[in-house]
């Protein structure tokens, strides 16, 4: 006997293959949506975030805060320089960067802020090996507009729970 083609037969498995290119395709578009939401959001986070670190990094007092009593300490990519004093001038200062090594040197200006503990110095405070935090200005990547002299992170301690102050000291 010869068999006759099924028209039911046939209809569903059509209407199956174009469920599932139904589904392949969606998968497709919504992969497409992720991905360039998710490369849209690091775009705009590289634009907009060295200005919010910079300003989050300082407490309420234009500081770097710190200490004890402090609002914790600046996060290391909101700083340019975390190192040790190489040369000073009224002019310049030159640190050396404790986490590559390199000697940079900035411009010093009027408007330059200088702190040490607190309260604001001036550079001939500054001594070779002093340890600094130096923060540059957003407009002048070479010009220092702070000048963080021995600062200190205040932190509690996890295993007693007593306020501890660790100041970084030249090397």
């Amino acid at each position: 006997m010869d068999e006759f083609p099924n028209p039911r037969h046939d209809a569903s498995n059509s209407s199956s293959k174009n469920s599932i290119s139904k589904i392949f395709l969606g998968a497709i578009v919504l992969l497409i949506i992720v991905g360039g939401s998710f490369y849209g959001g690091t775009r705009y986070e590289k634009s907009h975030v060295s200005s919010s670190k910079a300003v989050s990094a300082t407490s309420s007092t234009g500081g770097f805060g710190g200490g004890i009593g402090g609002s914790g300490y600046a996060s290391r990519s909101a700083y340019t320089s975390l190192g040790s004093v190489t040369a000073i001038s009224s002019s310049s200062i030159s640190v050396q960067d404790e986490r590559s090594g390199t000697v940079k040197t900035y411009s010093i200006t009027s408007s330059t802020v200088i702190t040490d503990n607190g309260s604001t110095v001036t550079y001939s405070d500054i001594q070779n090996s002093d340890g600094v935090i130096v923060m540059a200005s957003s407009s002048a990547p070479t010009t220092a507009s702070r000048i963080n002299v021995n600062p200190s992170y205040g932190g509690n301690n996890p295993s007693t729970g007593s306020q501890t102050t660790q100041t970084t000291q030249g090397t």
